[in-house]
């Protein structure tokens, strides 16, 4: 299932506009203790009115985007850090995951279906939506 999801996180993030922000959930918190992905930290944004949500926003640069991958590449098991969060463009939402398992995918990002039936053939919940509301 860990395969599936950091194909997916990694198809959403190479299509995402520039300056889309990463709200993470505290389980992050796990990652930094355990000496894990600590160079996120570079790219660390002001939450906002998602402070209530999420723990921490990240931008999405490319930098930001290209040192995900590869860590995600390297240690799989990094994708379990990743248990609730969201992806916005603008205050748009274009992506939001909770309980690590559940996605909802804004249908703007066109995620090709073999992808979709392959993450659901795994056990992952995939919602395709067209998010019109601004909020998480």
């Amino acid at each position: 299932m860990e395969d599936c999801k950091i194909q997916l996180l990694l198809s959403i993030m190479s299509k995402l506009p520039s300056q889309s922000l990463l709200y993470v959930g505290d389980y992050i918190n796990n990652a930094f203790n355990d000496g894990c992905i600590l160079d996120i930290k570079r790219y660390l944004s002001d939450i906002g009115v998602y402070k209530n949500q999420y723990d921490y926003c990240f931008k999405l640069s490319s930098d930001c985007i290209f040192y995900l991958e590869q860590e995600l590449i390297k240690d799989d098991s990094l994708i379990d850090y990743f248990c609730h969060y969201a992806i916005l463009h603008d205050n748009r939402i274009l992506l939001k995951v909770y309980d690590g398992h559940i996605f909802s995918i804004d249908k703007s990002l066109n995620i090709s279906c073999d992808l979709l039936d392959e993450c659901e053939n795994v056990g992952l919940t995939i919602y395709e939506e067209e998010f019109n509301v601004n909020v998480i």
